[in-house]
């Protein structure tokens, strides 16, 4: 009797050990499936050639937690500025930005990759950028001007009234 009570605790810290362990081994392999999210206010952001434009881009694990000091490259993968790329280093909120300017009219399509402790490329989805030509900006008339060309043509009308 005994060694039946034995076995049964036995079998129950097994258990129990195995219940844990099992349980802190699929906590530990969602936290590894990252996600990468590119972001930027608008959806979609228009800006005239010769502008900066910045992207953020924000890794978090599979249970919503921030990833910090991991590598984020952002790449232009289409568009007129194809090639572009820039890293930063995610921060205590997971978010990493770059910034680059537009030179060329057009629609870039950027992308965020970054490369995981275990070698695994998780890439995010694709944001675009509409580069439209600078625009030219019609010089302001001051506004001391129209005083004086009033005074002006007060005194052209007094003046011809004389006469």
């Amino acid at each position: 009797m005994r060694f039946k009570q034995n076995m049964v605790i036995c079998i129950g810290i097994s258990l129990m050990f195995l219940i844990m362990f099992a349980g802190n081994a699929a906590a530990n392999s969602e936290a590894h499936f990252p996600d990468i999210v590119l972001t930027q206010e608008p959806g979609t952001e228009t800006n005239p050639v010769g502008t900066e434009h910045t992207v953020t881009a924000e890794v978090i694990t599979g249970l919503g937690s921030p990833w910090e000091d991991f590598n984020v490259t952002f790449e232009v993968i289409s568009g007129p500025h194809v090639g572009q790329n820039g890293t930063n280093m995610t921060n205590v909120n997971g978010i990493a930005t770059w910034t680059y300017e537009g030179s060329i009219e057009g629609v870039d399509g950027i992308q965020a990759h970054f490369t995981d402790e275990y070698l695994n490329t998780w890439e995010s989805n694709v944001v675009a950028k509409n580069w439209i030509p600078e625009q030219t900006e019609i010089p302001e008339f001051p506004t001391i001007a129209l005083p004086i060309i009033a005074v002006i043509g007060l005194a052209f009308f007094f003046q011809r009234r004389r006469n």
